[in-house]
């Protein structure tokens, strides 16, 4: 097979560049246009490698859309197709596309076998010429388990890269490794050499991800986070949000990147699990058809060999062919059929666990008060509005003379393990503001507790507060929560500057700090969950702080049942059709002078 022509290997890398493209935007029409192209283009010039490249990038794509099923039987054709064509050398392809599929499925071991494999057939044929992409494969999937593995093959795929697209992923991808290891260093020489080869025209799948751990390392970590968000995949969009926090030091908001990046995580399997479920059920109704074509086919053959006593061999080899099939087609069929009965059965499963988590979320929304005080001079109001069944959100309060103690948290996590923390939460903060403690000596004890055998690292944010109802004066305790907002001053509403104490639940023996404020007598004071100012829209904008702040100064202030109100309606209207991706609870009270005046 000879050669392409220094003409035709420019036409292949504008092909493959307009592929790349769409490849990393996730637009799959242009995608499967831009992709069938450059086969096409490398099959018309006899370029088995590029062709079955090409289809590769196709699995490879199929597997970051989480389309399982489609990837797998591209595989299957792409294996089919080396048989038609007498393609037995290129089978390392079809066996690296497998360990893409294991590894998508997190079989790690399964994965690495399959490239080893391919590994040790590309190096029977003596082709280690292109054994480089298979090493950067055995990165990939070994990149966050076992970093070190990871660093050794890209190293093996860089020394062995005689192509400069190769070593363009390996700089790329090595950098990655580097940064992520804390060696500046050798993360700045990758990245050097990284910038040297795209100068040159080079492109990798790893390039923005090394721009934005360059943008860290420069600390301007807006522009890091706007190439996060620029990811197509949501997983790893909230993954390197998430990376960008944790190195600026912002442990609470990488939290709550990753308490999203956890609830997506659920949503998106059970997406892939019924999208994969409806490939097979498809797959299984064409399976089916061609069955009974495949016995009409059989019938006719058997009339053939009558008619035709000199075709008798070639008909009778076809037969056999046909019963292997239809055979096969029957196994498939049975190994269908399990899978829908147990499908069934999941589905009763799910039915009960359903009516007994409704259940659940009417107990826990028993535990959070649904009447307030009805006492001149004190008006407050609170919502809660979990985004799931039974949610970790909570807020509660405590009448005792003229001393008001009134609590909101968010429990780290989502469904019934947050439910039951929170119950926890309310109980103690009911039973040590019995005690008459300030927030910060409750703060404290309730840390005391919930670490005491918090195996699983659960934690809530919480903001606990005292009022004296005759002055108006505020003692409160902030635990890692959203800074509330205080009206009334010149601004017409701003953000409370606070302490930043840790979340509770996390370290054992924190002493927590608490604070003071003269009076909020006549001033508004509205305390929320991130659910709130993260609530996002289709296109996953966020409502945000300042949008909060501007509609909290721009709402003239009736009652907290009407600011909370105004709010929700605020949020609908921001979302505009999305699913709530968090738990919503608002909190509202103002103390008025008229109760002064009646005393």
């Amino acid at each position: 097979m000879a050669a392409p022509t220094a003409e035709q290997k420019l036409r292949q890398q504008q092909l493959r560049d307009t592929m790349y493209y769409y490849f990393d935007t996730g637009i799959t029409d242009k995608f499967d246009e831009s992709n069938k192209a450059l086969m096409d283009y490398c099959l018309s010039i006899n370029d088995m490698d590029a062709y079955y490249n090409g289809w590769y990038n196709r699995i490879i794509f199929e597997l970051n859309q989480s389309n399982i099923f489609q990837a797998y039987k591209q595989a299957l054709a792409m294996s089919r197709d080396m048989r038609e064509k007498k393609q037995e050398d290129y089978y390392y392809v079809a066996t690296g596309a497998l360990g893409l599929i294991y590894a998508d499925c997190n079989n790690l071991e399964g994965a690495r076998q399959c490239f080893i494999d391919a590994v040790e057939q590309l190096t029977e044929q003596k082709k280690t010429d292109e054994l480089s992409p298979l090493y950067m494969d055995l990165a990939y999937i070994t990149f966050d388990k076992y970093p070190e593995e990871a660093l050794q093959w890209a190293d093996k795929a860089f020394l062995l890269s005689k192509d400069e697209s190769t070593m363009c992923d390996a700089s790329a991808f090595r950098g990655m490794l580097e940064f992520k290891q804390n060696n500046t260093k050798d993360f700045l020489e990758n990245y050097k050499k990284y910038k040297e080869l795209e100068a040159k025209g080079m492109t990798s799948i790893y390039g923005k991800y090394i721009e934005i751990y360059y943008a860290c390392y420069q600390h301007n970590y807006e522009r890091a986070r706007e190439l996060a968000y620029e990811i197509t995949s949501p997983l790893d969009r909230y993954e390197f949000v998430r990376n960008t926090y944790e190195h600026q030091g912002d442990s609470v908001r990488a939290y709550r990147v990753l308490r999203r990046q956890m609830e997506l995580t659920d949503s998106l399997n059970s997406i892939i699990l019924t999208d994969n479920l409806k490939g097979i059920s498809n797959e299984m109704e064409m399976a089916e058809v061609k069955q009974s074509e495949s016995r009409h086919r059989i019938i006719a053959l058997t009339i053939g060999i009558i008619a035709a006593m000199l075709m008798i061999l070639a008909l009778t080899y076809n037969i056999y062919n046909r019963r292997k099939f239809t055979k096969r087609l029957e196994q498939g069929h049975q190994k269908l059929q399990e899978a829908y009965d147990q499908l069934e059965e999941t589905t009763t499963v799910k039915e009960r666990i359903e009516s007994e988590l409704r259940i659940a979320r009417d107990i826990q929304m028993s535990m959070v008060p649904s009447r307030f005080p009805q006492r001149k001079g004190l008006d407050l109001f609170a919502s809660m509005t979990p985004a799931r069944e039974v949610g970790g959100d909570l807020y509660d309060y405590m009448l005792q003379g003229d001393r008001l103690y009134f609590c909101v948290g968010d429990v780290s996590g989502k469904g019934v393990p947050a439910s039951l923390f929170m119950a926890q939460a309310i109980r103690l903060f009911r039973a040590l503001a019995k005690q008459r403690l300030m927030p910060s000596q409750i703060t404290t004890r309730i840390n005391d507790e919930l670490t005491e055998n918090n195996e699983n690292g659960m934690f809530v944010t919480m903001f606990i507060a005292l009022a004296d109802l005759t002055n108006g004066h505020l003692w409160f305790c902030n635990a890692g929560h959203n800074p509330p907002v205080l009206g009334g001053d010149s601004l017409n509403g701003s953000f409370i500057n606070m302490e930043s104490n840790a979340p509770i639940g996390l370290w054992p023996g924190l002493e927590y700090v608490g604070e003071e404020i003269d009076s909020i007598m006549n001033r508004p004071l509205f305390v929320y969950t991130d659910g709130l100012n993260e609530a996002e829209n289709t296109q996953q904008q966020q409502f945000g702080d300042d949008h909060l702040l501007e509609i909290l100064q721009h709402t003239p202030f009736e009652s907290s049942e009407q600011v909370i109100n105004h709010l929700k309606y605020e949020v609908e209207r921001h979302r505009d059709g999305a699913v709530p991706n968090d738990d919503m609870t608002m909190l509202c009270l103002r103390i008025d002078k008229t109760l002064n005046d009646n005393q």
